[in-house]
């Protein structure tokens, strides 16, 4: 089930470098800016200019925003725990998920799911 968002997902965040489309895996816990830049043969500080300058936002509150967007996807759909939810968007756990997506969003996933 998440995949497939995940997959949808991926495809809207696709960043282009060149002719080189870059799909983010949000859904890995430990995504890196210098990893994603090591793939597209960039340094790092080039990398992250370069990416704010395409999306207007860092790296780190990209792929913040964008596991958010999929988890809110996700809990409406109401078919996951949210514990799954909170693994299938790149968190290691339920406490670190729940933190995150109430800084973003302001309440907490299940007031969000139950709303």
């Amino acid at each position: 089930i998440y995949r497939n968002l995940v997959l949808q997902e991926l495809l809207r965040t696709g960043i282009y470098f060149g002719k080189l489309e870059v799909n983010l895996p949000i859904h890995r816990s430990n995504l890196k800016a210098k990893d994603v830049a090591a793939t597209v043969n960039l340094s790092e500080s080039y990398f992250t200019i370069y990416f704010k300058t395409k999306t207007g936002q860092n790296f780190r509150d990209y792929v913040l925003n964008a596991r958010t967007d999929l988890a809110k996807k996700l809990l409406l759909e109401q078919r996951l725990s949210i514990s799954e939810i909170a693994y299938a968007t790149g968190y290691q756990d339920y406490r670190s998920f729940s933190r995150a997506f109430k800084n973003v969003t302001g309440i907490s996933p299940s007031d969000y799911q139950n709303r």
